[in-house]
């Protein structure tokens, strides 16, 4: 599955969102800059600012943050936190990958933490979207929790699925 987050707008620079989202696009250009002719066509400039990054997720080894085992480990030493800790790496990253659910949910949260940014850019008139990319096998469908759907409204983001072709 990928999720890739698409913004459009008005007059921001490219450079811009990168910076306050801490990703790196796949594809941008800015409002104003010279497009290129397509066959036939003639060459202009982009109406809109266009940004597309791919959302990476959290490695698994970043799942459980190593200062909170240690304390952890610390208060209790009779316990394996070290072997509890790669058994919840495990599950956690076989759930990011195989539940459309968890990896909205992770996409989400991600993006939560930069609500405000996010705010501001449609609040100048921008567009804020999550491209879903789903599997073949996930045709048998899934749904999108209450709480998930409220996030979604909250920070103004239109959620656009596809099924990938075998």
């Amino acid at each position: 599955m990928d999720i890739s987050l698409r913004i459009r707008h008005p007059s921001i620079d490219p450079a811009e969102i990168s910076e306050a989202l801490g990703l790196k696009p796949r594809h941008s250009f800015k409002a104003g800059e010279v497009r290129e002719a397509s066959s036939g066509g003639s060459a202009g400039r982009h109406g809109q600012t266009y940004w597309l990054a791919p959302l990476e997720w959290p490695s698994s080894a970043s799942l459980i943050e190593p200062s909170f085992l240690e304390a952890t480990q610390a208060r209790h030493p009779e316990r394996d936190i070290k072997g509890l800790a790669e058994k919840i790496r495990s599950a956690r990253k076989t759930s990011l990958d195989s539940s459309v659910e968890t990896a909205l949910f992770v996409a989400l949260a991600q993006l939560n933490l930069r609500a405000a940014f996010l705010q501001q850019l449609l609040g100048e008139g921008g567009a804020v979207s999550l491209l879903i990319v789903l599997p073949p096998q996930s045709q048998d469908g899934f749904k999108i929790p209450l709480a998930l759907s409220r996030l979604v409204v909250k920070l103004g983001i239109d959620l656009e699925f596809e099924v990938a072709e075998e």
